[in-house]
């Protein structure tokens, strides 16, 4: 299997499962492993082998919390185990994973199924080159 198979398999198990769950909980964890597979296309491997799910996900962080509420950290650290990811560089993605899915300014990488954008296209609007740029909201007036 190629990386881009690989790659694409990860990517509609997590959206089957999400499609068919009524679980925010999963929806959320699936948008973010989503977005993690975007910055590390490597991981895909590891995502979608055989056995491994979001629901599965979803009760190692239920275990980590011990009958509480999971703090990111706990939550990351049990995902990064249930997975199997490389432990230091998924601490590393998972922030910048909460940082994109919070619309912070982060740049994401090209995944292997997206086609590269032009310097046209990647160039920020005005809009997004500074909201508060009051000279550009009022339009010179």
């Amino acid at each position: 299997m190629t990386n881009l198979e690989e790659y694409n398999r990860a990517m509609d198990a997590i959206r089957d499962e999400m499609a068919k769950s009524q679980d925010g909980k999963i929806a959320y964890l699936g948008e973010g492993l989503t977005a993690m597979l975007k910055l590390c296309p490597e991981y895909a491997g590891k995502i979608a082998a055989k056995g491994k799910t979001l629901s599965g996900a979803m009760d190692a962080i239920r275990k980590a919390a011990k009958g509480g509420v999971a703090d990111p950290i706990q939550s990351t650290t049990a995902i990064i185990g249930y997975y199997g990811l490389d432990c230091e560089d998924a601490r590393t993605l998972a922030v910048r994973v909460n940082l994109a899915m919070m619309g912070e300014k982060t740049t994401l990488p090209q995944t292997p199924a997206e086609p590269a954008q032009t310097p046209a296209e990647a160039a920020p609007t005005p809009a997004e080159a500074d909201p508060y740029d009051l000279d550009a909201l009022l339009g010179g007036l």
